[in-house]
C-alpha cells in the first residue's frame, strides 16, 4: 500500500499548489467574479465520475477505475497548463475533476480488500500524513514558481508526478479480485443525477461571472435541477441524516462544504484584502492542512470503541468553532492571523472527523459493498464543496456589484468575501446536528 501513499502525496502536492495559484490564474484571465468557476468546476465534475467509480471498482476492477482516472487527470493538467483562454482552462479543470473522481474510490476499495479492519484507522491516518510535506512545501513552491516563472508550470508539473506515482500501485491492484456482473447493474440513475448536479453547479458558477438580471432565470432553473439531482445522487436517508451510514454521508457532505468550500477563498482573501504575497498565502493555506494531519494522527491513537464513536461529533464541533473564528479573516481591521487560527482549529476538527468516518463507513458495510459506500462518501466529499462554491459564486457576483470602486482595500471591500465565511459556519452547524445522529 506504499503506492497508495505515494499517489495521495502526489495529489496533495498538486491540490495545495493549485489552490495557491488560483488567484493569479483568475487575475490573468479576467475579474474575480470568475474565481468560483475556475476553482470549483473541477470538484463539481468530480461528482459525475465518483458515482460511477464505485461501480467500476466493484464490478470491473480497481485498475480500470484508477488507471482511467489518472489518464484523464493528466490530460486535464496538460490542457490547463497550455490554456489560451478562460474557457479552455475551465474545460481543462473539468477534465481534471472527472479524472480525480475516479482515483480516490479505488484506493478506499484497496484498503477495504487488503487491510485488516483493526489497521484501517492507521491507514486513513497515513493518508492524512501524506499531506504534511505537500501542505508545507506545495503552496510555497507554487508561490515561488508563480513569482519567478509562470503559473502554467504549476499545472504542467503534475504530468511527471502522476506517471511516477502509479508504478508502485500496480502490484496491489493485481492482488484484488473482481466480481464480474452485467452492465444492467450500471448506476444509470446516479450518473444522470451526477450530470444534472454538475450542470446546475456550473450554471451557478458561470452566472456568477455576469451582472445581467436575466441570469437569475438560469439560476432558478439550475436550482430546481439541483434539488431533483440530490434526491437520486445521495444514498437514501442521507438528506435526513438517518442514523448509521446515511448520517455519516450527511456529516461528511456538510463539513466538507464548510472547510473545502471555504479553503479556495483563503488565498484570494489574503491576497486581495490583506495584500499578502503568494508565498505568504501559501503558508496561510498550509496551517489548516497541517492541523488536519494532527487531528488524523490523534484519532488513530484512540482505539476504545466508545471514544472513537464520539470523534465525528467532537471533530465537527471543532470545525464549527474554527469557522466562527475564521469569519474575521476578510476584515481589514483584524489581523489575518486571528482568522488563520480559526482556520487551524477547523483543520484539527476535520482530521478527527474525516478519518474516523472513513473507517466507520467501511466497518458498517459488507466488503462486497465497499466500493458502493466509498463512492457515496466521495460523492458527499465533492457535493458539499461544490454546493458551497456554487452559492459563493452567486454571492460574490452580488457583493462585488454592491462594492464601490473607490472602496477597494477598505473594510467595505471585505464584505465581498463574507458570504463564503458565513456559509462555512452554517454548514458546519448543520454538520454538527448530522454527526449527533450517527449513533442515535
Amino acid at each position: 500500500m506504499v503506492g497508495a501513499l505515494i499517489l495521495i502525496t502526489t495529489g496533495a502536492f498538486e491540490a495545495m499548489a493549485v489552490i495557491n495559484a488560483m488567484p493569479t490564474v483568475v487575475k490573468y484571465f479576467g475579474p474575480d467574479q470568475w474565481f468560483a468557476l475556475v476553482s470549483g468546476i473541477a470538484i463539481a465534475m468530480q461528482v459525475v465520475s465518483t458515482v460511477v467509480a464505485g461501480w467500476l471498482a466493484d464490478h470491473r476492477g480497481v485498475g480500470v477505475c484508477l488507471y482511467g482516472g489518472l489518464t484523464l487527470f493528466a490530460l486535464g493538467a496538460l490542457a490547463a497548463g497550455l490554456a489560451p483562454s478562460l474557457v479552455v482552462f475551465a474545460f481543462a479543470r473539468a477534465l481534471q475533476g472527472i479524472g480525480g473522481g475516479l482515483i480516490i474510490v479505488p484506493l478506499y476499495v484497496l484498503i477495504g480488500a487488503l487491510v485488516p479492519a483493526s489497521k484501517r484507522p492507521r491507514f486513513f491516518a497515513a493518508f492524512s500524513y501524506a499531506w504534511v510535506v505537500p501542505s508545507m512545501v506545495g503552496p510555497a513552491l507554487s508561490g515561488w514558481i508563480i513569482t519567478h516563472f509562470s503559473w502554467r508550470i504549476v499545472f504542467l508539473i503534475s504530468l511527471p508526478m502522476a506517471a511516477l506515482s502509479i508504478v508502485p500501485l500496480v502490484r496491489s491492484v493485481n492482488r484484488t479480485k473482481v466480481a464480474k456482473k452485467d452492465w444492467d447493474n450500471f448506476p444509470k440513475v446516479p450518473m444522470l443525477a451526477g450530470i444534472g448536479f454538475a450542470t446546475a453547479i456550473t450554471v451557478w458558477q458561470v452566472a456568477g461571472g455576469f451582472t445581467d438580471a436575466k441570469r437569475w432565470l438560469a439560476v432558478v432553473a439550475a436550482g430546481v435541477l439541483l434539488v431533483v439531482a440530490l434526491r437520486y445522487l445521495l444514498p437514501a436517508g442521507a438528506l435526513k441524516a438517518v442514523p448509521g451510514i446515511p448520517a455519516i454521508i450527511s456529516t461528511r457532505l456538510l463539513i466538507m462544504a464548510s472547510m473545502i468550500g471555504a479553503e479556495a477563498f483563503v488565498p484570494l482573501v489574503l491576497e486581495r484584502v490583506h495584500h499578502w504575497h503568494p508565498l505568504q498565502t501559501g503558508l496561510g493555506v498550509a496551517m489548516g492542512t497541517i492541523t488536519w494531519t494532527i487531528g488524523s494522527w490523534l484519532q488513530a491513537r484512540i482505539t476504545v470503541p466508545k471514544k472513537r464513536r464520539s470523534l465525528p461529533f467532537i471533530g465537527t464541533g471543532l470545525v464549527l468553532t474554527g469557522a466562527v473564528v475564521a469569519m474575521t479573516l476578510p476584515w481589514v481591521g483584524i489581523h489575518p492571523v486571528v482568522g488563520l487560527i480559526g482556520w487551524s482549529i477547523t483543520g484539527l476538527g476535520m482530521g478527527l472527523a474525516v478519518a474516523t468516518t472513513s473507517d466507520l463507513v467501511l466497518s458498517m458495510a459488507d466488503q462486497s459493498q465497499h466500493g458502493q459506500v466509498s463512492s457515496a462518501l466521495q460523492v458527499a466529499d465533492s457535493v458539499g464543496p461544490a454546493l458551497s462554491m456554487g452559492i459563493a459564486a452567486l454571492a460574490l457576483s452580488v457583493t462585488m456589484g454592491m462594492t464601490p470602486v473607490a472602496a477597494a482595500g477598505t473594510w467595505w471591500s471585505a464584505v465581498v468575501f463574507l458570504p463564503a465565511s458565513a456559509l462555512a459556519v452554517v454548514t458546519a452547524a448543520a454538520g454538527l446536528l448530522a454527526a449527533k445522529h450517527i449513533h442515535a
